[in-house]
């Protein structure tokens, strides 16, 4: 699947990206701990990512970007699922808030905002 797959506006599509987004952040110190695995296994479920789509997504976390979401109330349900996964084993990391401010940004969440 290419990258510009994942921007046709398919529902099945914007759910992969999202876990790809949760799923670098669950990776991105570098390893992906048993309650980060717990915590991806519930989001597929939710946003009915397959097996294979799963898999995929594991081997290769940071190809999916993140596709912004046009309504506010589901860019707060992706941000507060993004959340979940940050706070999955008790530690925020320095990687963890770069990418998150990233995601924020990009799904119009500005800093300028959150003060």
């Amino acid at each position: 699947m290419s990258v510009r797959d994942l921007y046709n506006r398919d529902s099945s599509n914007n759910n992969l990206a999202h876990f790809g987004s949760i799923a670098s952040l669950a990776g991105v110190d570098g390893a992906i701990g048993e309650s980060e695995m717990i915590l991806l296994k519930r989001f597929a479920q939710k946003l009915q990512i397959t097996d294979e789509q799963f898999k995929e997504v594991m081997k290769e976390k940071n190809k999916y970007l993140i596709n912004h979401q046009v309504s506010y109330e589901k860019r707060l349900e992706r941000f507060f699922d993004l959340m979940k996964m940050i706070f999955a084993d008790n530690e925020v990391n320095d990687d963890e808030m770069v990418l998150l401010k990233k995601i924020c940004h990009r799904t119009g969440f500005s800093q300028r905002r959150g003060r």
